[in-house]
């Protein structure tokens, strides 16, 4: 039987008078989402709309530890049927992601000379389209975004290399979005898989 989860209360920031909500990550998706804790900014001062929005956002983030949970239980062969909706997902949670951090303060809206470093990125990985070889952190990153989904692969089966042919200008989207994206430009974010 399922542990029985409850709506954690709004905490409410002593300094700006946010209120935020604040959850726990489930101990076996800690690697997936990358932290332990997750907090979110309600964006409001009003201590009902907060209680609003804190049952809503729980109840996305409580879809999201399922959806992980579901996918880690189920150990599935990476296969190239599968490689198109991978990298549509991907690309569409690491652009929102990226979104929501430049919202959020997170990543500020101009890096300095981030520029120089997207355009080194893009001419490894197009050098990489042409020659094969792709760079170590691309396979390792590759690994990583099957892991998470519980995806199981061998680096050398034909799978795994026609993924990461298929990530590699994904990837280059990506870092064009965010150079545009630094230099002020608006840039739409992809629509969410189906």
């Amino acid at each position: 039987m399922k542990k029985e989860r409850k709506v954690p209360t709004p905490w409410r920031d002593p300094h700006s008078g946010v209120f935020y909500l604040n959850v726990r990550v489930p101990k076996g998706l800690v690697a997936h989402f990358g932290k332990a804790h997750i907090q979110k900014s309600l964006r409001t001062k009003d201590r009902r709309e907060a209680e609003r929005k804190n049952c809503e956002e729980w109840l996305v983030l409580q879809r999201a530890f399922d959806k992980a949970q579901r996918e880690q239980s189920l150990p599935v062969e990476l296969s190239e049927s599968l490689i198109p909706w991978l990298l549509e997902e991907w690309l569409f949670s690491a652009i929102r992601e990226d979104e929501a951090e430049r919202l959020q303060g997170i990543t500020s809206r101009t890096n300095g000379n981030t520029f120089e470093a997207y355009a080194s990125i893009i001419e490894e990985l197009t050098e990489a389209q042409t020659t094969g070889l792709h760079p170590e952190w691309l396979q390792v990153r590759a690994g990583d975004i099957l892991r998470t989904k519980g995806l199981q692969y061998s680096p050398d089966s034909l799978p795994f290399l026609k993924f990461l042919e298929a990530l590699n200008p994904a990837f280059v989207r990506l870092l064009e979005t965010q150079r545009a994206r630094d230099a002020g430009r608006r840039v739409q974010s992809p629509e969410a898989p189906r």
